[in-house]
């Protein structure tokens, strides 16, 4: 969950907005004894809230609940902090709910709301517990790591550094960049007449990375000789030295030095990557997320034309599917269609991911946009997946993989723009029937 990589919090004052939180939370909370408390009246004074997700029958959950309750009692007691949490509960009934929950000295979401759970947990993209999410008073995200950071009380309320920072390309920035070559420069010279950064995150130890690396240098190459005005940055997860500079000797590009160890792990938490390689683009002036997925972005054909890799309000699935594990994505099977109905079915389609990307991307009901238009191993394993039959029509399917894998197939016919308006108002008021992927 990247938020806010180019507006640092602490340069503004965040001001409490109860519409948002009761947008987020509903209208009331639970104290202990079943005491229901005002969401507003409860978080107004609050300038960092937690959302702590969580379950009694998950044992790493067990044994970071009673830490972060000592460093909660500490930040709202002796340090005086106006810090909050509510529990977001995981567990598997209404009596372990009550059981757990009175092992804490802070809020919940009441247990039975189980449809804001849920939407809580697609939200924040919530893939494991203990989760901790920290928000702003204003309901903006600090960060999503939280349990990484709560232990260092010192620096509440958590606000990362922004790109900028970490990279010193601020006024007065310090930090340097070396290559392949021993040169080392500051790194605001080496990005000086940049105006998008890719940040590299791989290893030498990993071979998907090893096969990656050739075929990122060919792209950097075409992309320098088309005039992009373009930089990679190495970020390393190699073991040590030695490595690193073996590993560099590959790359025509500039790398954090593998000594400075915050460095990389500031930008590891900012991007908050699952794996390598990684490769995301910024933009360099404001330092904004232009894409977390710059792998799947620079391996299309279209990769010089493309950049620098903006998202697109509809994808064909067979060139990049970037987006469709994080968000509610719809996707209009056009495989099977006729000739004849693919045009209008695609003008529709278009005209309401458009719309859709005019929104502010957290309050879009659907995220992302795909086109399946040819057969092939994507369609099939996404029929496959959905235990679709094949037939002589378009298919229009929501496919909601951060809801435990969910999907929707639409029974209309007529794919008219009207009819995907209302497949999509069905599945935000859960009036349509959900299916399983397997």
């Amino acid at each position: 969950m990247i938020t806010s990589l180019f507006c640092h919090p602490s340069f503004q004052k965040m001001v409490f907005d109860s519409s948002a939180w009761e947008a987020l939370l509903g209208n009331t909370l639970q104290g202990q004894d079943g005491k229901t408390i005002d969401v507003a009246e409860a978080l107004k004074e609050k300038d960092c809230i937690g959302l702590y997700f969580s379950a009694h029958w998950c044992p790493p959950c067990r044994g970071f609940t009673p830490q972060l309750a000592e460093l909660y009692k500490e930040l709202t007691g002796s340090k005086g902090k106006n810090f909050e949490i509510v529990f977001v509960s995981s567990d598997k009934d209404d009596e372990q709910f009550k059981s757990y929950f009175n092992e804490m000295p802070w809020l919940a979401l009441p247990f039975s709301d189980r449809d804001r759970k849920q939407s809580l947990s697609s939200k924040f993209k919530v893939g494991g517990i203990p989760t901790l999410v920290l928000l702003n008073a204003d309901g903006t995200v600090i960060t999503t790591k939280g349990r990484a950071v709560v232990s260092n009380i010192e620096n509440y309320p958590w606000i990362p550094k922004t790109f900028h920072e970490i990279m010193g390309l601020e006024d007065g920035g310090s930090t340097t960049l070396v290559n392949a070559a021993g040169e080392s420069k500051l790194t605001k010279d080496v990005l000086a007449d940049v105006d998008v950064i890719g940040l590299y995150f791989s290893a030498h130890w990993c071979p998907p990375c090893r096969g990656f690396t050739p075929q990122l240098a060919e792209k950097y190459k075409a992309l320098k000789e088309a005039g992009k005005s373009v930089e990679v940055v190495f970020v390393s997860g190699d073991k040590g030295p030695e490595e690193f500079k073996e590993y560099l000797g590959e790359m025509p590009w500039w790398a954090v030095p593998i000594e400075q160890k915050g460095s990389i792990e500031e930008l590891n938490n900012l991007f908050e990557h699952r794996g390598i390689p990684h490769l995301v683009f910024v933009e360099k002036s404001t330092g904004k997320l232009i894409t977390n997925n710059g792998r799947a972005a620079v391996s299309v054909e279209t990769f010089i034309e493309d950049f620098p890799y903006h998202p697109k309000p509809v994808n064909d699935l067979s060139v990049t599917a970037d987006g469709i594990n994080e968000y509610p994505s719809l996707v209009v099977l056009l495989n099977k269609a006729p000739a004849e109905q693919r045009e209008s079915i695609l003008a529709a389609f278009n005209e309401i991911g458009e719309e859709a990307f005019k929104q502010k991307e957290d309050q879009r009901v659907v995220g992302r946009f795909f086109t399946v238009k040819e057969g092939g191993d994507i369609a099939g394993r996404l029929r496959g997946m959905c235990n679709l039959e094949e037939k002589d029509e378009a298919q229009l399917l929501l496919v909601d993989i951060p809801d435990n894998g969910g999907f929707y197939l639409s029974s209309e016919k007529d794919l008219s723009k009207e009819a995907m308006t209302a497949f999509i108002d069905g599945y935000k008021t859960k009036s349509i029937t959900r299916g399983q992927m397997s």
